[in-house]
Formats: structure tokens, C-alpha cells, sequence
């Protein structure tokens, strides 16, 4: 009789163990759901506010009128184009004054 008993009480427990077991094991899967869903739902808030904010960037890149090129590439473009002119230039004009001066003389000594 005495271990008869002893023996229902052990199965008892083992029951109360994987029942409580379960329980735990439903609140964790739970649990984790509940974060699970919080977490997308974050990624989703964070989704829309990027497409949000590139809506935005796109609005206002048409909206506002094309900046205008940096003074520095302009001056830089400017100064060397002036500078290839002049060299082309004092070239030209010195092969001129010789061959002016080269037929003069010749008309000189007819």
C-alpha cells in the first residue's frame, strides 16, 4: 500500500513539472511572438519613414532650381583658355615680323 502511494505521488509531480514545463515554454513562445511582431512593426515604421524622407528629397530636388557650377572651375576654365590664346597669339605675330622684315629687304636691295 505504502509504495503504491509513493509511486502516485511521484507521477503527480512529474505531471505538475511538464505541465508547468508547457506553460513556460507557451509564455516564451509567446513572449517571443509579441517581440517579434514589435520588431517588424519597427522595421515597417522605419521603412516608411526612409520612403517618406526620399519622397521628400525627391519633392524638393524638383522643386528647387538646378545650383548654379562652383566660381572656381569658371575662373580655372577662363584663365586657361586665355592663357592657350596668347601663346597661339605672340607665336603667330612673331613669325609674321620675319617674314615682313625678310621682304623688305629683299625690296630694299631691288
Amino acid at each position: 500500500m505504502h509504495t503504491t502511494t509513493t509511486s502516485t505521488t511521484t507521477t503527480t509531480t512529474t505531471t505538475t513539472t511538464a505541465t508547468t514545463a508547457a506553460a513556460a515554454a507557451a509564455a516564451a513562445a509567446a513572449a517571443s511572438t509579441t517581440t517579434l511582431l514589435l520588431l517588424l512593426l519597427l522595421l515597417l515604421l522605419l521603412l516608411l519613414l526612409q520612403l517618406l524622407l526620399l519622397l521628400l528629397l525627391l519633392l524638393l530636388l524638383f522643386l528647387l532650381p538646378p545650383p548654379p557650377p562652383p566660381p572656381t572651375t569658371t575662373t580655372t576654365t577662363t584663365t586657361h583658355h586665355h592663357h592657350h590664346h596668347h601663346h597661339h597669339h605672340h607665336h603667330h605675330h612673331h613669325h609674321h615680323h620675319h617674314h615682313h622684315h625678310h621682304h623688305h629687304h629683299h625690296h630694299h636691295s631691288q
